[in-house]
């Protein structure tokens, strides 16, 4: 007997397809992990009883997107979304000025036209902070309208980050990236609904959640072993030195440089960015204490 709860099937990277599970059983899903490496025939095989394809990263290009929606699967993002994506790339300036800030913008869509969006998070390297520091409301409120207004022009269901450079009070978009991305990963411990469930709500056309943040500022930053073989023995010293330390270790891949993420909330900005640089040295071996 066939189960009233959806199933759905991921396809991408082992890392993101993990956490989508944490969301789902949440929400009642059952969900088919698909790596992004199998092909066409082997995803169809695996996802043929699915209610719904989920693409959780850039990985899939229109063309294999489409083969599988002509082979009758339902995915989304759809293979014209994606194209749209693509075509709207090709006409935005993507080089880099180093006078400007980097911030993207996430945004959720449903296929009844709901949308929300996140805080603007600032790209600071290998950290981010949300929301932007000092920027003023109305440029806050103007990117997010920007984001949405995409979202809606390009029919989007599913999640979207919009980045921009702004410059004084002045920004322009350099990039669009379909998908869940490394710039959306503080939403995991940072926001009320994360970039996963609200990816999740929007394919499945679910009333979407809130997307406040949990609390003045989120500072998240990215992880990488360096030289050290042992990323377990440091969480000794650092949930000792900064209890609020969230952790995320994506255990993937050995050869792969980005091993995973922390995460910390709070009012005091300067000692977020301070506690979260530490731990990203302490991490690689730059620091020792």
């Amino acid at each position: 007997m066939k189960s009233n709860w959806p199933r759905v099937a991921i396809l991408g990277s082992h890392f993101l397809t993990e956490i989508f599970y944490s969301p789902a059983n949440a929400l009642g899903i059952d969900l088919v992990p698909i790596s992004s490496s199998e092909n066409i025939d082997e995803i169809f095989s695996k996802a043929t009883d699915c209610d719904l394809v989920i693409s959780a990263s850039a990985d899939f290009s229109p063309s294999k997107i489409k083969k599988l929606e002509q082979q009758g699967l339902k995915v989304r993002p759809t293979s014209t979304t994606i194209e749209k994506i693509v075509e709207l790339q090709k006409e935005i300036n993507n080089e880099i000025d180093i006078r400007a800030q980097l911030i993207s913008v996430a945004v959720a869509r449903s296929p009844h036209g709901q949308a929300s969006s996140w805080a603007p998070t600032l790209i600071s390297g290998t950290t981010t902070i949300t929301p932007v520091p000092n920027l003023k409301t109305e440029i806050y409120e103007t990117l997010q309208a920007s984001a949405l207004e995409i979202a809606e022009r390009i029919n989007l269901v599913g999640v979207i980050s919009v980045n921009y450079q702004l410059i004084n009070d002045d920004f322009r978009i350099f990039k669009l990236e379909f998908g869940i991305v490394q710039n959306c990963m503080w939403t995991l411990s940072g926001s009320i609904t994360n970039i996963f469930e609200q990816y999740l709500r929007s394919a499945l056309d679910l009333p979407l959640g809130d997307t406040s943040l949990i609390s003045e500022n989120i500072v998240s930053g990215q992880i990488s072993k360096g030289s050290k073989k042992d990323m377990y023995r440091p969480y000794l010293h650092l949930m000792a030195r900064s209890p609020k330390l969230k952790f995320f270790q994506y255990r993937i891949d050995p050869e792969f440089d980005l091993d995973g993420h922390i995460s910390m909330s709070g009012e005091n900005l300067e000692v977020l960015i301070e506690e979260i640089k530490h731990a990203q040295d302490y991490f690689s071996g730059v620091v020792e204490d």
